[in-house]
């Protein structure tokens, strides 16, 4: 997947490549400690942070959930195990523009049934703003306006990840469930 993406390191971008390309060039503008040779590295452990904090949120629900396990699967988790789905993939381990965010639509009508009225408003404003990016594009790169900027939506774009990775082991637990106990 990542082979077929291209890294933009701008506000309108998403994902671990686009932040690790964003670092990258600030790094390399103000000649700081990433450079051409250790790039690699830079990109992997973002990978892997982001990777690791998809398992955590994913299996506080899904391991320590209780909810009895249904059998059909119904319309608004699958939608909501579909985009999520595409918007975790590609945050982890590749970057994209905003268009991919199209996606994020179809875990509209799981979200908005969920009884956490602040998660729930936070979500969708964050969507509603990141959806929205390209308003706050524009500048001079490397200046402080443009990283504030830059930081804000990058932040409602790891918010957004945060919950959807939460809500989407909630909901692989509805379905699947590893009895974790032996039986003899």
């Amino acid at each position: 997947m990542s082979t077929n993406m291209i890294e933009y390191a701008r506000i309108f971008a998403y994902g671990s490549g686009s932040i690790s390309k964003a670092i990258y060039y600030y790094s390399r503008e103000y000649n700081l400690f990433i450079n051409d040779e250790n790039y690699i590295y830079l990109k992997s452990i973002i990978i892997f942070l982001f990777s690791v904090i998809a398992i955590i949120l994913l299996k506080i629900n899904f391991i320590f959930g209780n909810k009895p396990i249904e059998k059909n699967l119904n319309l608004d988790d699958a939608l909501f195990l579909a985009g999520g789905g595409i918007y975790l993939g590609t945050f982890i381990f590749s970057s994209n523009v905003d268009y991919r965010l199209v996606f994020l639509l179809l875990t509209f009508s799981f979200m908005i049934k969920i009884k956490n009225s602040l998660v729930k408003n936070i979500y969708i404003i964050s969507c509603v703003i990141i959806f929205n990016s390209f308003i706050f594009e524009g500048g001079d790169p490397y200046s402080i306006k443009y990283f504030i900027k830059a930081s804000f939506i990058y932040s409602l774009k790891f918010i957004v990840f945060i919950i959807i990775c939460y809500f989407f082991g909630l909901v692989l637990n509805k379905y699947l469930r590893f009895n974790l106990s032996k039986k003899n």
